[in-house]
This record gives C-alpha cells, structure tokens and sequence, in this order.
C-alpha cells in the first residue's frame, strides 16, 4: 500500500511539474519577424499589437517605433505617426525617416487644421493671426510654389475651322454673285 501512494506521489508531483512549464518567451526579432508578416498579410491591428509588445520588450530599441511610425503614416493616422516618430528621435536624434514622418504628418495635420478653420466664418483674433505667422514661416522655409496648389489648367476647347472663303466674282459689280442681278 505505502508503494502504491509513493507511486502516485511521485506521478502528481511530476505531473505538475509539467504542467508548469511555460511556453518560451519570443525574441524581439521574433515579434518584430511576426509584426511584418501580420501587416504583409494587411492585418494591421495585429501587427501593431506585436510592434508594442517588441518596443515593451526592449525599450531602448527604435525598430518598432519606427516602423509603427512608417505604418500609421501610411494608412494616414498622421497623429498616431507623429507619435511613433517622436519616440524613435528619442532614442536615436538623428534618425532622417523618423524626422521626415514627423515633419510631413505634422504638415499634413496642419493643413487640415487650416482648412477647417478656412470653412469658419468667423476666424479671427490669436488662432488667425498665429496661422498667418505659420503660412509666412512656411513660405519662407519652403518657397510660395511648395504651398500653393498646382494651377488647373483649363482643357482647350477646339476652335472651328474658318469658313471657306467663296472666290471673288470677275465682274466689278459686287452684286453680280447674287441670282437675278445679272
């Protein structure tokens, strides 16, 4: 009897120790491997989960910042893009991809905002004239072509061909083409 309950001791016992064991914890370049191949599939929800649990997992490291930033830049979550860039200029300030989502998704944000405020009736005071100090740094920093949209030029119009002249009559009498006044 004693042998029988050691037996089934030592089964439980082993048989919790297995149980125990855990799944490894994935690499970062196995979360950030798995990220692209979830937004490669376009399940873009799935792949962001995987780019957070990578930049949870080694804080220090820009990769999934950055490549969050190029994600929401692309489907035009310029907000969510300005955010994932400003996290990789922390941890690497001379990044150029990451400054460039910046700049251009802080503009593009920008120019929504002033066209919302171009609809308003009523925009004048401090917002006005601060988005007027904005255009004049714009323009100063960019040139006026690089702000002003491309003119639409007008499709042409085809022009009738003129009439064909009717030969002079031989006569000096210029009533002499007409019937009845020969």
């Amino acid at each position: 009897m004693r042998a029988i309950l050691i037996v089934i001791g030592f089964l439980i016992v082993s048989g919790c120790a297995m149980q125990s064991a855990q799944e490894p914890v994935p690499t970062f370049e196995h979360l950030m491997f798995k990220a692209d191949e979830r937004i490669q599939a376009r399940n873009f929800e799935a792949g962001r989960k995987l780019l957070s649990e990578a930049a949870s997992m080694e804080p220090t490291r820009k990769e999934p910042w950055l490549r969050r930033a190029e994600l929401e830049f692309k489907a035009e979550n310029y907000g969510a893009a300005i955010l994932a860039a400003q996290e990789v200029l922390q941890r690497d300030a001379a990044n150029t991809r990451a400054d460039a989502i910046l700049t251009v998704s802080g503009l593009r944000v920008a120019v929504q905002s002033l066209g919302r405020l171009r609809d308003e009736k009523d925009v004048n005071g401090p917002v006005h004239q601060e988005a007027q100090k904005l255009a004049a740094r714009l323009r100063e920093t960019l040139g006026a072509k690089a702000l002003l949209p491309k003119a639409k030029t007008a499709p042409r119009k085809s022009v009738p061909a003129p009439a064909k002249a009717t030969p002079a009559a031989s006569s000096s009498n210029p009533f002499s083409s007409l019937p009845g006044m020969n």
